[in-house]
C-alpha cells in the first residue's frame, strides 16, 4: 500500500523561502491545528494538489467553482514555489517516487519526477496520474475533503444531485451528443419542411397545366377546318358546273371552242391524299420512334451516372449489379431505337420527296395544259370571269389544306411538361420521404440522449453504487445502526414528483425509523455528509487510488465536537487508510488524536510547523 512519506513546501502561499515539511509516512491519524488564516489547508491540500496536478483543488467562489493555479501559488514576497513529495511502499521497496513542482513569478511551471532518487527525462501527467492511481477530477473529489468542496451530496438539492450524478456516471459526457442530436433535428425539420415545399409546388404547377382544355381547341380546330374545306370544295364544284354551263350557251363556239372544252375538261389533276397519308403516317412514326429514343436516353443517362457500389441518390442504398444490368438493357434498347428512329426519318424524307416529285409533275402538267388551251380562241368572256374565280377558289382549297393546326405543337410541349413534372415530383417526394425518415431517426436520439432517456438509467445506477458505498462507510463512522436511502421520487398530494430526497434510516431500540437528515444534530449530519461525500468519491473511482490518504479540512466537522472528531478520524484509520489528516482551527483536538502538527505566523508573516510531542 503506498504512503505520502512527506511533503515539504518553500514559496508557496503563505510560506516562505525556507522549507517546511510535514511527516506522514502511514504513522496514523494526525492532527494539523492553528488558528484560522494560519495556512494549514495551505499546507496539505492545496501544495499537495498543486504539486500532482499544477492546480489547486476547487473552491467555492459564488455559483461557480475556482482552482487556484500559475503565478498565483507564489507568496507575495517570494520569487518562486517549491513543493515537493515523496511516495514510497514500506513492504515493497521497488516503489519509490519523488515529485517536485516549481513554479516562478514568470514562464510556466517545472516537474520533475524521481524513481528511487533518479530523475526521468520524459515526466508526464499521464505518468503521475498513473503513480497517483487517479486523475485531478478523481483526486479532488476522494483524497481532498472539505473547503470549499463543490461535490457535497447528501445535503444539494435535487437539480445539483443530478448534475453530480450526471458527472459521475458519465451520462454528462452525452450531454454533447444531446446538442448535437437537437442540431440534427433542427436541421432535419428544415430539409423537411423544404421538401414538403418543393412537393407542394410542383403539384401546383401540374395543377395549373390543363392539357384537356388545349386537346378540345385541338379538335374544334380541326372540326371547322374540316367544314371550311367541304365548303371550299362546295363551291369549287358549282363554279365548274357553272363554267362547263357558260361554255355550252355559247352557241357561236366553233369547233375550237368544242375542243377547248375537251382541253380544259381534261385539265391535269392529282389526287394527293394517298401521298398525304404516306407523309402523316411517316412523320407519326418519326415523332414517335423519337420519343421512344429520348425516354430511353432520359433512362440511359439517369443510370449511366450510377457506379457500382456508391449510395444511391434516391433510396441511399449501394448500386448494385442489377443496377447496372438495367444501365446495359437501357443502353441497348436506346441503340435499337435510335436506329428505328433514324429509318423512320429517312422514310418520311422519302415520302415527302415523292409527294414533292408529284406536286411538281402537277406544275409542269398544268403549265404545258395551259399553253396548248391559250393557243385555243375563246367564246364569251362570262367563261373567263368564271375560271378565274374557279381558280382562286382552287387555291384557298389548296392552302387550307396546307394550313397546320396551331394547338398541335402546345399540345405536345404540354404533355411533355407534364411528364417531366411527374418524374420531379416522384424524385421529390422521395426526397421528402428521406428528409421525415432523418426527423424521426434525430427525434429518437433527442430522446434516447434526454434526461429521461439513457441518462437517467446511468443516474440511477450511480445513486445505487452512492447508497451502497454511503451505508458502509456511515456503519465505519456512526454507532448508532444508521442507513441513508436517496428514493428518487415522492407524493404530493396524490402524484409523484420527480426529486431525489436524502433519507436517513435509524435504528432506536430495535425500532427502525425513518427521519430526514435535517432533523439529526450538527455533529450526526456531519457524519452523514462524510459517509455519503465518500460514497460518492468511490462512485467516481476511488477505488482506483494506489496512494492510502485522506484529507478532511476543518468545514467537514463543524458542528462536531473535538471528541466526535478524533472518533470519526479514528473510525477512518482503522478503516484501512494509512494517513487520515484532519485540519481544524481547534487546539483542543491535539488531545484526542495521536500526533498533531501545529501551524502559525512567523514575524515575518510565513506559515511555519511544530510538532507537539504527547506526553
Amino acid at each position: 500500500m503506498a504512503v505520502l512519506e512527506y511533503i515539504s513546501v518553500s514559496g508557496f502561499g503563505s510560506y516562505g523561502s525556507k522549507s517546511q515539511t510535514l511527516t506522514l509516512n502511514g504513522q496514523g491519524p494526525v492532527a494539523i491545528i492553528g488558528d484560522n488564516g494560519a495556512g494549514k489547508s495551505t499546507l496539505v491540500s492545496k501544495a499537495l494538489t498543486w504539486c500532482l496536478y499544477g492546480k489547486c483543488p476547487p473552491e467555492r467562489m459564488g455559483s461557480g467553482t475556482r482552482a487556484i493555479s500559475g503565478k498565483a501559488v507564489v507568496g507575495s514576497d517570494q520569487h518562486e514555489a517549491i513543493v515537493e513529495i515523496r511516495i514510497i511502499d514500506p513492504d515493497n521497496e521497488s516503489l519509490d517516487w519523488t515529485i517536485v513542482r516549481e513554479r516562478k513569478l514568470t514562464g510556466a511551471d517545472s516537474i520533475t519526477v524521481y524513481d528511487h532518487g533518479t530523475p526521468l527525462a520524459d515526466a508526464t501527467q499521464t505518468m503521475i496520474d498513473g503513480i497517483v492511481g487517479a486523475d485531478y477530477e478523481t483526486w479532488c473529489r476522494t483524497v481532498v475533503r472539505g473547503q470549499g468542496d463543490p461535490w457535497s451530496f447528501a445535503e444539494a438539492t435535487d437539480s445539483r444531485k443530478r448534475a453530480i450524478l450526471d458527472a459521475i456516471s458519465g451520462a454528462a459526457e452525452l450531454e454533447e451528443a444531446f446538442d448535437r442530436a437537437k442540431v440534427q433535428r433542427s436541421s432535419a425539420i428544415k430539409a423537411h419542411e423544404i421538401a414538403e415545399r418543393r412537393v407542394d409546388d410542383i403539384k401546383s404547377r401540374l395543377a395549373r397545366i390543363d392539357v384537356s382544355a388545349t386537346e378540345r381547341k385541338l379538335k374544334e380546330w380541326t372540326t371547322e377546318k374540316g367544314v371550311k374545306l367541304a365548303e371550299i370544295e362546295a363551291e369549287v364544284k358549282g363554279l365548274h358546273e357553272l363554267h362547263s354551263a357558260k361554255i355550252d350557251s355559247d352557241a357561236l363556239l366553233s369547233g375550237s371552242l368544242k375542243k377547248r372544252a375537251a382541253l380544259e375538261a381534261a385539265e391535269p389533276e392529282l389526287d394527293r391524299k394517298p401521298y398525304q397519308d404516306a407523309v402523316v403516317a411517316a412523320e407519326k412514326f418519326y415523332r414517335e420512334s423519337y420519343a421512344q429514343l429520348r425516354a430511353a436516353s432520359e433512362e440511359a443517362t439517369k443510370l449511366s451516372g450510377l457506379t457500382l457500389g456508391d449510395p444511391c441518390p434516391t433510396c441511399d442504398q449501394a448500386i448494385g449489379p442489377i443496377v447496372v444490368k438495367k444501365l446495359g438493357a437501357a443502353t441497348s434498347k436506346r441503340n435499337i431505337l435510335e436506329s428505328e428512329a433514324k429509318k423512320a426519318e429517312a422514310e418520311t424524307r422519302n415520302c415527302q420527296k415523292i409527294m414533292r416529285d408529284a406536286d411538281e409533275w402537277l406544275v409542269n402538267a398544268r403549265l404545258e395544259w395551259k399553253d396548248d388551251l391559250s393557243a385555243l380562241p375563246t367564246g364569251s368572256e362570262e367563261a373567263p370571269a368564271v375560271q378565274r374565280e374557279l381558280n382562286q377558289a382552287v387555291r384557298r382549297l389548296k392552302d387550307l389544306v396546307k394550313t397546320e393546326n396551331p394547338f398541335q405543337s402546345r399540345f405536345e410541349a404540354e404533355i411533355e411538361s407534364i411528364g417531366k413534372l411527374k418524374h420531379e415530383l416522384g424524385v421529390t417526394q422521395a426526397v421528402a420521404q428521406h428528409a421525415k425518415w432523418t426527423l424521426n431517426a434525430a427525434q429518437s436520439w433527442l430522446e434516447a440522449l434526454g434526461p429521461k432517456g439513457a441518462r437517467a438509467h446511468m443516474a440511477e445506477a450511480a445513486l445505487a453504487s452512492i447508497e451502497v458505498s454511503a451505508n458502509r462507510w456511515l456503519a465505519v463512522l456512526s454507532d448508532r445502526g444508521m442507513a441513508v436511502e436517496f428514493p428518487a421520487t415522492r407524493e404530493v398530494k396524490g402524484k409523484l414528483r420527480e426529486e431525489i430526497k436524502t433519507i436517513v434510516h435509524i435504528d432506536d431500540n430495535g425500532v427502525s425509523q425513518q427521519r430526514d437528515l435535517l432533523t439529526f444534530s450538527g455533529g450526526e449530519r456531519k457524519r452523514v455528509n462524510l459517509a455519503v461525500d465518500l460514497g460518492v468519491a468511490s462512485a467516481c473511482g476511488g477505488s482506483g487510488l494506489s496512494l492510502s490518504l485522506l484529507v478532511l479540512d476543518e468545514e467537514v466537522f463543524s458542528g462536531m465536537d473535538e471528541s466526535g472528531k478524533a472518533a470519526v478520524v479514528s473510525a477512518l484509520h482503522n478503516a484501512g487508510v494509512a494517513d487520515v489528516v484532519m485540519i481544524d482551527h481547534d487546539p483542543r483536538l491535539s488531545s484526542a488524536l495521536p500526533r498533531t502538527i501545529t501551524v502559525s505566523r512567523d514575524s515575518k508573516g510565513h506559515s511555519t510547523l511544530e510538532e507537539i510531542e504527547h506526553g
